[in-house]
Parts: structure tokens; sequence; C-alpha cells
């Protein structure tokens, strides 16, 4: 059965209920292929003559527009439905099809969306650290409990927790860690709704909006401590993703094409020669530790003739030579005079 909708403009103020649309509908399902229905209401506006052409061509199944002045001979097997009633024509459009532009915030560097697995049976803020709450009966800590909260407060107690780990003071609000810590959480808790309800380009805006504030936060954090950076996103498991620079598209000259040949080649021959120099630096470097354990082994053998423990004759010299270090810094200071002038310290050698 086919299902025709014609605008109600066509029949002046005629306007169709539901109750003779489901009538209609329903009508039809028990029918024969060849009948076909219209609407009483639109045959009584027709004067005689219309309304014994309109019969004569359903009789000879004449169904065409030409033959019809009113355009009411539709093919058979049909029902006229006005499109007035705005429901009614959305679902005759059948499923809803998925959208085609593909959308998603990989871009805004979360790990994870959404809440984390969570007791539902636990307080909300609000009555988190109520202290006549411990005594009150089962029924009352349900109802004050996070499964009869709404999705605010599940995003009030995730902030909480947050801020008890990263804040610098218990109930700290105010610091830059404190403020990424609050929009990360409101991130996640907006990235899949705005996954799922595409239409709502409020929502979407004030992500977007988030997420660049968080980022310029973050990149605030970094210039000014960078250990904290590093400890705060591992904290709240997200990556700093900067601004990719914009595509600048422009036509490349002969002279641009020839400047870009030649610094490619000198690019080139520079990384060529530092791999030599590293090779030649390892060559020196076999060959210094062979020369090295030669070395070695020779004055190991005459400490041995001479019966010397190596080990202390070795911390001997070495602090010997931290004390000439030192006298030699001292010796570069200088202390001004009265007048002015400077004179170099001279220590007197033992």
């Amino acid at each position: 059965m086919s299902i025709y909708c014609i605008g109600a403009s066509k029949f002046g103020n005629y306007s169709l209920g539901l109750n003779a649309v489901l009538k209609v509908t329903a009508a039809t399902a028990g029918l024969k292929s060849n009948t076909r229905f219209i609407s009483t209401p639109i045959l009584n506006k027709l004067s005689d003559q219309q309304q014994q052409q309109h019969r004569h061509h359903v009789q000879t199944r004449q169904f065409h527009h030409t033959r019809c002045n009113l355009r009411m001979c539709l093919p058979y097997n049909c029902v006229l439905v006005p499109t007035r009633s705005r429901w009614y024509t959305n679902a005759l459009k059948g499923p809803k099809q998925p959208p085609t532009k593909h959308l998603d915030f990989d871009w805004s560097g979360d790990k994870q969306v959404g809440h984390p697995e969570t007791d539902m049976t636990q307080p909300r803020v609000e009555y988190k650290y109520c202290s006549n709450l411990l005594d009150a009966p089962e029924s009352v800590k349900k109802i004050l409990s996070l499964g009869f909260g709404r999705s605010m407060d599940m995003q009030r107690h995730h902030i909480d927790d947050m801020l008890q780990k990263i804040g610098r003071h218990e109930g700290d609000i105010k610091s830059p860690e404190a403020k990424i810590t609050m929009m990360t959480v409101k991130i996640r808790a907006l990235i899949p709704y705005c996954l799922q309800y595409r239409k709502d380009k409020w929502k979407k805006k004030l992500l977007v909006e988030m997420i660049a504030k968080r980022r310029k936060y973050l990149k605030k954090m970094k210039q000014n401590d960078l250990a904290k950076f590093n400890w705060l996103c591992k904290e709240l498991d997200i990556e700093y993703i900067p601004v990719p620079p914009p595509e600048v598209n422009f036509r490349k000259t002969i002279r641009m094409k020839r400047r870009l040949a030649v610094e490619e080649e000198c690019h080139a021959l520079v990384e060529a020669k530092r791999i030599a120099y590293r090779m030649e630096i390892e060559k020196q470097r076999t060959e210094f530790l062979a020369e090295k354990e030669s070395i070695m082994a020779k004055i190991n053998t005459e400490l041995k003739e001479l019966d010397l423990d190596g080990p202390a004759l070795l911390q001997e010299v070495e602090d010997k030579a931290k004390k000439q270090e030192e006298e030699a810094e001292f010796r570069k200071k200088v202390l001004p005079r009265a007048n002015n002038r400077y004179i170099t310290v001279r220590i007197k050698e033992s």
C-alpha cells in the first residue's frame, strides 16, 4: 500500500484529524488492490460534475493528472493524508539515518571519557561531611545517596575526589591545578553527550571553549613550572596537545625552489659529516680504552713490586687534586679596598 501525503493548502482550510487518519489507514489494510479512498469532506466541497468525473476516473482506472483538473486522481490503492500533522509526516520518512560527518574530540588530549565507576551508595557532596548522617536510618541514607541524585551530583562528587588529591589545601578552587582539574572532569562528561546528541550546538560550543581554556592553562604551567606540569598530566591522565600551526599554501617560485634545494643539500652534507665525525670518535675511543688498559696493567705491576696500596694511593692523589682546585678558585676571588681599588688575594703555598 502506498501512502501519498498531499499538503492541506490544496484543499483550502481542510484539516484531517488523528482519528480520521487511523480509520483510513486501518480501512485500507483489508481492501483489494483496486480500491482507492478519498476523504468525505473533500468530496463534499466538490461540485456534482467534479464528483462524477472523479468517480469515472476511479472506476475506469484512468488515474492521470492531465485527466483531472483537481489533481485528485492518484494511483489506486493509496490513501490521501494531509501533511499538516508534522509528527505523522516525520514518521513516514523511515528510520533515522546515522550522521555522515565524522566527529571526535581526540584533539582534546583526554585518554579517559566519561565518569569512572563509583559506589552509588555514597552520600552526595553536600551531605558527605554531615555527622548526623551516620546515625540516620537506611532509608534516609539511600535518599541522600548518589543513586538518587542527578548527573550534576555525580560530577560534583568526582570533582571533590580529584581536588582532594591535587588541590593545594582543603577547599582549593582558585589555583591553576584546581581549575584544570575541574575543567577536565566537565570535559570528560561533555564529550559522550556531544557525540550522542549531535544537534546540541550549544553544548558543543561550551565543550570547545573549555578545551581551549584548559590548553591555555596547561601552556602557562608548562612555561612556568615543568615539573608540576608533568605531575599534573600524569595524575589526570591527559596529554597536552598544542594548537597545530596553520597550513599556508603558497606558490613556490623558481628562486624559492632553488633555495630549498640548496638547503636540503646543505642539511644532507652536515648530516654526512656528523656521522663521519661520530665514527672517528668511536674509533679513537676504542684505541684510548685499549691503551688505558695497558697502562693500568703496567701501573699495577709496579705497585706490586714496590709493595704499595693502590686504592689508598689513588685516594690520596684525588684529595690532593681536589685541594689544589679549591685553592685555585680562592685565588681568583677579588676583595674591594676602601679606595675602591681591587687586589688579588695571594695565598702562601705550603
